[in-house]
């Protein structure tokens, strides 16, 4: 008979596991719901990616790379 601890570890495990799938495949729809771009990270997104200096330098490769990135419709 297992005992208690190593039950638990088990059930942590597939709760782990089953948030990692879940986690996984909500991420995949949502990819596909935005114009693609570089990789983001969840909840923080892009934030290390953007340098705190010459910002225009790194959205120029990003959109010769991707495409453009903003657009501004005229009011």
């Amino acid at each position: 008979m297992a005992s208690f601890l190593e039950t638990n570890a088990v059930l942590l495990a597939a709760f782990i596991g089953g948030i990692f799938l879940l986690t996984c495949v909500l991420w995949s729809h949502k990819e596909r719901a935005y114009p693609p771009g570089p990789p983001r990270w969840p909840i923080i997104g892009n934030a290390f990616q953007v340098p705190s200096i010459q910002t225009w330098l790194t959205f120029s490769k990003w959109a010769r790379k991707y495409g453009q990135l903003v657009r501004q419709h005229p009011s």
